[in-house]
């Protein structure tokens, strides 16, 4: 398939820029000691927010499992209650 110009700039519309529209570009004018302290604190802000979620994930992950081993051990003693029942 060949993309032309057209499916391009859809493509390229689609796409949110680099700096946000509302960005102070006077950023870009910052010292690069400044800029960098700038950019490190805007990535431990996004590894801060995505940490989270993150971790409500893999605890309800362990919730999960838990909760899976329990129907299983439900599931065993059930089967013995109801031969025991049986005989």
């Amino acid at each position: 398939m060949m993309l032309v110009a057209t499916d391009l700039l859809l493509y390229r519309s689609s796409l949110s820029p680099v700096w946000p529209q509302d960005q102070d570009l006077s950023k870009l004018s910052m010292s690069p000691p400044a800029l960098l302290a700038e950019l490190q604190s805007q990535l431990h802000e996004t590894q801060s927010s995505l940490a989270t979620p993150a971790d409500k994930a893999r605890m309800l992950e362990t919730v999960i499992a838990e909760h899976e081993a329990i129907k299983r051990e439900v599931g065993a003693l059930r089967q013995l209650v109801e031969k025991r029942s049986g005989t």
